[in-house]
């Protein structure tokens, strides 16, 4: 993990967001390889940092008010990212990369959200949830909660994580996309159908 902290340290001597994004990713040198998942390279991640990383569905109550898409927690062993699973996949995967960004950055989530926000925010997004429950959740997890939601991209901290989210997801697009030309003979193409699926690669 102190190669991840040490190169997140480094990025943050650039002042320009994207600049700063672009440098953290190529420090890390992820494995973005065909054919692409997510759930792997999630792993892949998880691995290189010395953590577990889960991914699960938000909670019915937390989905459907609309308001958040991505919600992370830290926990001791784990690291737990919630994600919608009523939307787009590709805006699924975003919400999941955005997260990971977060993880892969060492943000605190304190800076994030507070107590307050955390108990307003569960109140009025599941109402149905006890208030003392609410109340233990954010006092244990102010400093471990990270929501992705519109407001919160007003942040500083957020928009760091949204622009490293962005560039893993761009390069995560470049591997759906054919790696042929588009007018390619027929012939060659279905030769360089054959040799990918070799590898295990999707055309």
């Amino acid at each position: 993990m102190s190669s991840v902290r040490d190169a997140a340290a480094a990025a943050r001597t650039i002042d320009d967001p994207e600049l700063r994004a672009r440098s953290f990713l190529d420090t890390l040198q992820l494995q973005f390889a065909r054919p692409w998942s997510i759930d792997r390279f999630v792993a892949e991640v998880g691995f290189k940092i010395g953590r577990v990383i889960v991914i699960l569905d938000l909670p019915d109550d937390l989905s459907e008010s609309g308001e958040v898409s991505g919600f992370w927690v830290r926990t001791a062993p784990v690291d737990v990212i919630y994600v919608r699973s009523d939307v787009d996949p590709l805006f699924r995967e975003q919400c999941i990369l955005h997260e990971v960004a977060h993880i892969l950055l060492g943000h605190d989530a304190d800076v994030v959200v507070t107590e307050d926000i955390l108990v307003e925010s569960f109140m009025r997004m599941a109402p149905a949830i006890p208030r003392t429950m609410i109340s233990a959740l954010a006092e244990e997890q102010r400093a471990k909660v990270c929501f992705t939601r519109v407001p919160d991209f007003l942040q500083p901290i957020e928009a760091e994580a949204e622009w490293l989210g962005t560039l893993m997801l761009a390069r995560a697009d470049s591997l759906r996309k054919p790696f042929y030309p588009e007018n390619i003979d027929s012939k060659d193409k279905e030769t360089l159908r054959r040799v990918a699926t070799l590898f295990g690669w999707q055309m």
